[in-house]
């Protein structure tokens, strides 16, 4: 195969049209967010923001990277290790656009003083870009080492042994080859909103140049943690990927999720859209446990209003978290989950678009019960505020599933 070609296949751009949607669609959040927030207010945010951020990678980097669909190129390919340290880190970068957009946005987009204290704002700037570089190398680091030893606690009598005595006392069926994650997650999240709290009280004591050299520590400590895989990572990610595509496939999904989720349970959804969205619901899983991922984001919504910010604060933060519910449209997009030639023989655009909104018309209930626990207890959001999260989930629902709509319009024509 030409090397170019692959090179192609295997480091995929941006389009124009995202990259200008996801340009303005980040501009525009980050002004209605902090664009009338004061200094304080603002470093306060993006604090928060990163600790919101650190328990988003200690749990989502595997469920992102493994397995690779493209895992058969580059063993036709015959890549490197230190080729395949690249393209991870590219394809991290990939996914971190918005947050690298979003941190100077947050800092500089000030409708109320633009000109002033500006080496704070690049410092912070500064500050949170070099923090979550730093905890991105570190997840990526603890997790493309962990197949070797997941896969020893899924196959050996050690791990036999903890699933039946887990089984017997506490009746739960754990999978001993998801405890290398389950350590990683704790690790990852401990070790950076640690560090992000530590540095928070440093720069409020002896200024943003200290919190700053934190920052630097951090960034620097996870770029040579990456490094020292360098010369083993081609062994350390092939491994990792077949674990857990063994992994994905088999635990988290198969006849258990087949199990657990029938198309009768569907009660939210008309019943001539129930196969379609349990289609899509069970695909999605098969990559993602979303249950788990919405529940950890709901524990950071209640631990963030504990620390009792300005409610307008609290109030777009739970904005973001609802539109961010729609990355699980995305997956829907994946040609290896909805194919266009599978959608085409099967129904119409017009039924695919349907499906894709009632999707995430599951997540309304969970979504009005979190905001209102927060209400009951801390005060905030109230309720007009929670009709008006609300209706931003559904109306940003409606246009995600339109753009995915698009998206596999595509397919039809080239079929």
């Amino acid at each position: 195969m030409n090397p170019q070609l692959l090179n192609q296949r295997i480091e995929p751009g941006i389009s124009l049209r995202n990259g200008l949607s996801i340009f303005t669609l980040t501009v525009l959040f980050c002004v209605l967010w902090t664009g009338n927030a004061d200094l304080e207010s603002r470093i306060v945010t993006i604090r928060y923001f990163l600790i919101v951020l650190t328990g988003l990678l200690a749990f989502i980097v595997p469920h992102i990277f493994f397995p690779d669909r493209l895992m058969p190129l580059y063993q036709l390919g015959n890549v490197s290790g230190k080729k395949i340290s690249k393209l991870l880190i590219k394809k991290f970068s990939r996914y971190s656009l918005p947050i690298y957009l979003a941190f100077p946005m947050m800092m500089f987009a000030d409708l109320q003083t633009p000109t002033e204290h500006l080496s704070v704002k690049l410092i912070y700037t500064l500050v949170a870009t070099l923090f979550y570089t730093g905890i991105g190398c570190l997840s990526l680091f603890r997790y493309i080492k962990s197949g070797d030893e997941s896969q020893f606690w899924k196959e050996s009598e050690k791990g036999r042994n903890l699933r039946r005595k887990v089984a017997d006392y506490l009746k739960y069926p754990l999978d001993p080859g998801a405890i290398p994650s389950l350590i990683n997650t704790v690790w990852i999240t401990v070790l950076g909103i640690g560090t992000v709290i530590s540095a928070a009280y440093v720069g409020n004591v002896y200024g943003p140049i200290f919190e700053a050299s934190i920052a630097v520590f951090m960034c620097g400590f996870g770029f040579l943690q990456m490094k020292r895989t360098e010369k083993k990572i081609d062994r350390y990610f092939y491994s990792t990927n077949a674990f857990f595509r063994e992994f994905f496939g088999e635990t988290l999904t198969g006849d258990d999720v087949a199990e657990q989720r029938r198309v009768e349970q569907l009660w939210w959804v008309p019943k001539p859209l129930k196969a379609h969205v349990w289609q899509f619901i069970l695909q999605q899983e098969r990559i993602l446990p979303a249950g788990r991922l919405i529940a950890a984001g709901h524990g950071a919504m209640l631990f963030i209003a504990y620390q009792k910010p300005d409610e307008t604060f609290i109030t777009w933060l739970w904005v973001m978290f609802a539109v961010l519910h729609h990355l699980l449209i995305a997956l829907t997009f994946r040609s290896d989950v909805s194919p266009g030639w599978l959608h085409r023989w099967l129904a119409d655009r017009k039924t695919w678009f349907a499906a894709r909104f009632w999707m995430q018309v599951r997540w309304i209930l969970p979504l009005l019960t979190g905001m209102s626990i927060q209400y009951f207890i801390f005060g905030t959001p109230d309720f007009y505020s929670q009709s008006v999260i609300t209706a931003i989930f559904l109306g940003t629902a409606i246009v995600i599933s339109y753009a995915g709509q698009t998206t596999q319009n595509r397919d039809y024509k080239t079929i």
